[in-house]
């Protein structure tokens, strides 16, 4: 199927009982799924290339009796909207190219997440099994919800240049965490890579950390929460981390306690509290 102009699903969209897909090349057209996708019966494949028109579902995505529904979906420079929960009924994968992504709603996906985008929103939960990744690649923020928890049976990589507005916690099950671009904390935070596996994994950070939120981190036995950037700027209000190693390569701000238990442990460059803050190094 392929137009320059709109493509409207104005009612519930199925699969059928064989190895069906569906591939749309809509140009600069926009693509607007109006009823639910997979209702009764999982679509095996979903393929969308736009160049700037904007794709929205307005209804939930599910890949209902397991068909194996892979999402694939380039929007070009357009914006891409989920109103409805994606994967009530897991998705076998999710891999998104996109000016904008926003998840008004929940997202399961029994695979990969992938996301290449400028900005994207996540307002509710986000789950994978199967020991599904999520890889988020933004060039603008990056923002993640109080409400939008993630658990996830694999790592999470945010590797873009782009920033990170974040309050939702992130659980992995021995999976390592990492940021590259700047993490802006707009409510308290849980970052623990111990779920099943109590050697967790390495927690990274490779740019700056602020916001007046308090960041917990858990590493586990086995593995390193690394701070490559100030940490403070806006001082955080409470640190605490639980790790095999901890190294702080920059500065640390905290208007409040600061509480590690680690193996070893690493500052090279200034430690400063406030509001009473206390620092307790358990080694």
């Amino acid at each position: 199927m392929g137009d320059s102009g709109t493509i409207t699903f104005g009612n519930t969209l199925d699969g059928d009982a064989g190895s069906d897909t569906l591939t749309i090349n809509s140009g600069t057209g926009t693509i607007d799924f109006a009823g639910k996708v997979g209702n009764t019966q999982g679509v095996g494949g979903i393929t969308i290339n736009s160049t700037s028109g904007n794709i929205t579902f307005a209804e939930t995505i599910d890949d209902t009796n397991s068909r194996g529904t892979q999402l694939n979906l380039d929007a070009g420079t357009g914006t891409l909207t989920f109103t409805g929960a994606v994967g009530a009924a897991p998705l076998t994968s999710l891999t998104i190219d996109a000016g904008a992504v926003d998840f008004d709603n929940t997202v399961a996906i029994a695979g990969n997440i992938d996301l290449d985008t400028v900005t994207a929103s996540f307002d509710n939960t986000v789950a994978t099994t199967g020991g599904g990744t999520v890889t988020i690649s933004n060039s603008g923020t990056l923002t993640i919800a109080g409400a939008a928890d993630m658990t996830l049976d694999g790592a999470f990589y945010q590797d873009g240049s782009g920033g990170v507005s974040s309050a939702g916690d992130i659980t992995t099950t021995g999976d390592g965490i990492a940021f590259d671009g700047a993490l802006t904390l707009t409510g308290d935070q849980i970052l623990n890579t111990t779920s099943s596996a109590a050697a967790g994994a390495n927690v990274s950070f490779n740019s700056t950390v602020t916001g007046a939120q308090s960041l917990t981190v858990n590493s586990g036995t086995g593995g390193t929460a690394a701070f490559s950037n100030s940490v403070g700027a806006t001082p955080l209000t409470g640190l605490t981390i639980d790790a095999g190693a901890t190294n702080f390569l920059n500065t640390l701000a905290v208007a409040g306690n600061v509480d590690i238990d680690t193996v070893t442990g690493r500052f090279d460059n200034t430690v400063q509290t406030t509001g009473g803050g206390s620092v307790t190094v358990t080694n």
